[in-house]
């Protein structure tokens, strides 16, 4: 589950989401607003059992609450209501090494882009 957004780049999503699909049919991207929206995902669920994991860098209120939460609109109150179980992972995506081996690249690569231009 990521955050979404309200902007083009929310397309990005769906990018993401075809194209991980395309290599497992049990994994599923979505977000909270945008493109690709736990509605779309639940009759594609094949399993009785489903991992939450947030598509976001750090474990907060989105995670804690709207992904993982008791509230009947979180994530795992309408997976619940589907009759499947749900085990929410609470790690954020800066807590996986090659997540932050990849930010850090990135990161170095921008950098690297505003000194050249001085």
């Amino acid at each position: 589950m990521g955050h979404g957004a309200e902007h083009q780049a929310v397309a990005r999503y769906a990018d993401l989401a075809e194209a991980v699909y395309g290599i497992d049919a049990h994994v599923h991207v979505g977000a909270m607003n945008g493109a690709v929206l736990l509605e779309d995902i639940l009759p594609r669920l094949a399993s009785e059992r489903v991992w939450l994991m947030p598509l976001l860098s750090v474990v907060g209120n989105h995670a804690l609450k709207d992904m993982a939460g008791q509230d009947s609109q979180s994530w795992r109150s309408r997976v619940e209501s589907q009759g499947r179980q749900c085990v929410p992972v609470l790690k954020g995506t800066a807590e996986y090494a090659g997540f932050a081996e990849i930010w850090l690249r990135h990161l170095e690569a921008a950098a690297q882009s505003c000194f050249e231009s001085v």
